[in-house]
């Protein structure tokens, strides 16, 4: 069973108070035996890039626009791999089977990327 610990997380927030609206999360956590860069971005916010070392968690909590656009994406590296992108959350108005979730927990190992214990994603050449 895999146990992760969360002691050593960062987190942001960028919610704001509004009922009305869909909060998200997205956690990403580094099984990556060295060191593991993120970068995530929205069309209004740039998260900046964290590093994260093994076991390390780094998340955001946001809420979801009025028009159900809101996109976060995420640049990931490590030494020795290609530099991959794609979308770890989407709103209602994108939202395909990869992407499935509110609170999207992606798990980043050698071979690939886990997202809520189902769908997995791999590293480009794995």
């Amino acid at each position: 069973m895999l146990v992760l610990d969360h002691s050593n997380c960062i987190e942001q927030d960028i919610t704001q108070k509004n009922i009305f609206q869909i909060k998200g999360s997205v956690m990403i956590t580094s099984l990556i035996e060295g060191i593991l860069q993120v970068h995530c971005h929205s069309a209004n916010n740039d998260l900046g890039v964290q590093t994260l070392s093994l076991n390390q968690v780094y998340g955001f909590h946001f809420n979801e626009n009025i028009w159900g656009t809101t996109l976060f994406t995420c640049d990931f590296s490590t030494p020795g791999k290609n530099t991959i992108g794609f979308a770890v959350w989407e709103g209602w108005f994108y939202r395909h089977p990869f992407v499935v979730c509110i609170d999207c927990n992606w798990v980043v190992g050698f071979r690939g990327f886990l997202v809520n214990h189902g769908h997995f994603k791999p590293w480009p050449d794995a």
